[in-house]
C-alpha cells in the first residue's frame, strides 16, 4: 500500500471516529422517539377493541410489525440472508448472539417469538413486543409447561414460531447446548423444525463485533476466562451502547438450513439440530 492510501485510509478512520459523537445521540433520539411513536399509536387502537377486538388485535400487530423493522435501520444494523427462508407455517430455530437478534428475526420473518419474560416487562417496550404476538417464559417447570401450550396452540392456529434453544447468549463464540424442552409441541405434533445460524461483524478499522455488538445476559453470566476472551468482563451498559451505537454499521447474517428436521424424541432432536446450526455457524470476531 502506497502512501497515499495510507493518508485516505486514515482519513477516513478519522472521520468515522468524529462521527461517532453524532451517531450516540442522533440514534438514542431516534429509537426514543420512533418507540414512543409506536406505543401512542397501538394506545390509539384501544378503542377500536371495544367495538371491533379482532381489527383491533390485527391493527395492533401491523402498527408493532411496523416498529420492529424500523428499529434496525436506526442502529444502523444491516441484515444479510443466506439459504432459503423458510414457508409458514414452521416452526424456526436459531442461535442466540445477542438482544439485537430478536429484530433480526423478525425483520426476516413473520412469526411469534419465544422469548424470557423479562422482555414483557420492560416499560413502553413491553407493549409493543407484546403486540408482536410473543411468548414469554420463565425457568419454573409450570412456566414451561404454559409456553409449550401456547405454542401448540399458535402452531394449531398456522402462527409461525421462533425460539433460541440455547436459553441465554452465547457472545457468537460457539454454539452452546441446545435445551430440547420447548420442542415438545413440534415432535408431539409431528413438525419438522427449520433452523437458522445468526453471526455479526463491524466494518474494518471498528471496533470488533465481538467487543462492540454482542454482550452477555446479565442473568447467566459467563466465566471471567470466557468473558476476558472478548473484551467484556470490565464494560458498563453505557459504555458497549457507545460502542454499539457509535458504529458506522454492524452487518447480522441469517443463514438458513436447506432442510427441516423432523424428530419422534425432543432431545435427540435437540441434538441433530445444534450439529446443523454449527454445520452453518460462522464464529463472531
Amino acid at each position: 500500500m502506497d502512501y497515499s492510501q495510507q493518508t485516505g485510509r486514515a482519513k477516513c478512520f478519522s472521520r468515522s471516529n468524529a462521527m461517532k459523537y453524532v451517531r450516540i445521540p442522533a440514534r438514542i433520539g431516534m429509537a426514543l422517539l420512533w418507540t414512543l411513536l409506536g406505543a401512542f399509536a397501538l394506545g390509539c387502537v384501544w378503542p377500536l377493541a371495544l367495538v371491533a377486538p379482532g381489527n383491533a388485535l390485527t391493527l395492533r400487530h401491523r402498527i408493532a410489525r411496523v416498529w420492529v423493522r424500523g428499529i434496525p435501520r436506526i442502529l444502523g444494523t444491516r441484515i444479510i440472508v443466506k439459504g432459503p427462508v423458510p414457508k409458514g407455517p414452521f416452526y424456526l430455530i436459531g442461535n442466540h448472539v445477542c438482544w439485537i437478534d430478536f429484530f433480526v428475526t423478525q425483520n426476516t420473518v413473520d412469526a411469534v417469538v419465544v422469548t424470557d419474560k423479562v422482555v414483557d416487562a420492560v416499560p413502553v417496550l413491553g407493549i409493543l413486543f407484546r403486540a408482536l404476538d410473543i411468548i414469554v417464559i420463565g425457568r419454573c417447570r409450570n412456566e414451561v409447561l404454559d409456553a409449550n401450550q401456547k405454542i401448540t396452540e399458535a402452531m394449531l392456529a398456522g402462527k409461525n414460531i421462533v425460539m433460541a434453544p440455547e436459553a441465554t447468549v452465547s457472545l457468537g463464540r460457539r454454539v452452546y447446548p441446545f435445551h430440547s424442552s420447548l420442542l415438545e409441541p413440534a415432535v408431539r405434533l409431528n413438525r419438522p423444525v427449520h433452523y437458522a445460524s445468526l453471526t455479526v461483524r463491524t466494518p474494518e478499522g471498528c471496533p470488533p463485533a465481538s467487543r462492540a455488538v454482542v454482550k452477555p445476559d446479565p442473568d447467566f453470566p459467563l466465566p471471567d476466562v470466557e468473558l476476558g476472551n472478548w473484551g467484556t468482563a470490565d464494560r458498563s451498559a453505557v459504555g458497549y451502547l457507545s460502542d454499539l451505537l457509535g458504529l458506522p454499521w454492524h452487518e447480522f447474517t441469517i443463514h438458513f438450513g436447506e432442510q427441516p428436521i423432523a424428530g419422534t424424541n425432543r432431545k435427540v432432536l435437540a441434538r441433530e439440530l445444534q450439529y446443523a446450526v454449527e454445520s452453518i455457524f460462522t464464529p463472531v470476531i
